[in-house]
């Protein structure tokens, strides 16, 4: 009976530990290079600019002023809520492990 047990808990952790389950391809995700968050004291707003790469159009030779990629900006009274209107913008899933360049307006 012990050795059923064991044999069947082995079996079950072999499967669920096994593979690439959660993989996604590296074109599905926007990768962002650069962040720049401003708050405007005036209208009590804070504006999140994020600037991403486009990992399908690249090429090898075209020139760095074609690998600029895309800006999108959005503006609402909490980061958070910037950062919800720009995920609805962009239809892939934002991926931060690329970020060079962080800004902090005054």
């Amino acid at each position: 009976m012990r050795k059923i047990f064991i044999g069947t808990i082995t079996a079950l952790l072999l499967v669920s530990i096994s593979g690439c389950w959660d993989y996604l391809e590296y074109e599905k995700f926007a990768q962002v290079v650069g962040i720049a968050v401003d708050y405007d004291n005036n209208t009590k707003a804070t504006t999140l600019t994020q600037q991403y790469l486009i990992p399908k159009g690249a090429k090898e030779g075209s020139s760095p002023a074609d690998k600029q990629g895309i800006v999108y900006s959005a503006t609402d009274k909490t980061l958070f809520e910037a950062l919800s209107k720009l995920q609805q913008v962009v239809l892939e899933k934002i991926f931060y492990g690329y970020l060079n360049v962080f800004i902090i307006g005054e």
